[in-house]
């Protein structure tokens, strides 16, 4: 999409990023408290009309600066972890072919973990915005989205998406801990993959 006159291509990220904050939020404080956060971050149309397709970055950053800021930050980090783990459960259940899914499960974690990481590097787009993503597949595996620009500070919504994914995909034990952060001064996010 272009930005008008600029000519400019505007960033897009997976409407997930969106959708899975509004049962975020209303399991934490119902229709209200949803209602009054959209409204913050300048989007209760898409209460009412949920986006079907890729949402424009700044509209996520948006959101998810309205939820740090609007609430408390335990609960703030409680809705980004439930929004985000939607979201990852949403992505292994509808965008990871059923085939790929049985594989990953299938294969041993040290050879499913890479393979996922890949991956998701390579769909870094959909959570990532135009951030650049790079991978280090281990046997510590890391992942780091460059300039993020969905930083918070610290980001529970991506460790939730990461997380979720690798836990339903790879292993059960599966941790994913972000270590360094855009929005505390770091050159990326850095988020750590122990099994």
């Amino acid at each position: 999409m272009k930005d008008g006159a600029l000519g400019v291509a505007q960033a897009r990220v997976g409407p997930n990023a969106i959708l899975q904050c509004a049962p975020a939020l209303a399991a934490l404080g119902g229709e209200d408290l949803t209602r009054r956060i959209y409204a913050d971050a300048g989007l209760s149309r898409m209460l009412d009309m949920p986006p079907e397709t890729m949402v424009p970055q700044d509209e996520v950053v948006a959101l998810h600066r309205a939820i740090a800021d609007g609430l408390p930050p335990g609960q703030a980090a409680r809705v980004a972890r439930d929004a985000g783990a939607r979201t990852g459960r949403y992505i292994v259940e509808n965008r990871i072919p059923a085939p790929a899914r049985l594989m990953l499960r299938a294969l041993p974690a040290r050879l499913s973990g890479p393979t996922l990481l890949r991956a998701i590097t390579r769909h870094a787009w959909t959570f990532a915005g135009d951030a650049d993503v790079l991978h280090d597949p281990g046997p510590d595996m890391r992942l780091a989205i460059l300039d993020n620009p969905l930083a918070i500070g610290p980001c529970h919504w991506h460790e939730a998406v990461l997380q979720t994914m690798f836990r339903r995909l790879v292993s059960r034990r599966a941790q994913v801990r972000e270590t360094r952060c855009c929005a505390r001064g770091a050159p990326a996010c850095i988020f750590e993959i122990a099994m």
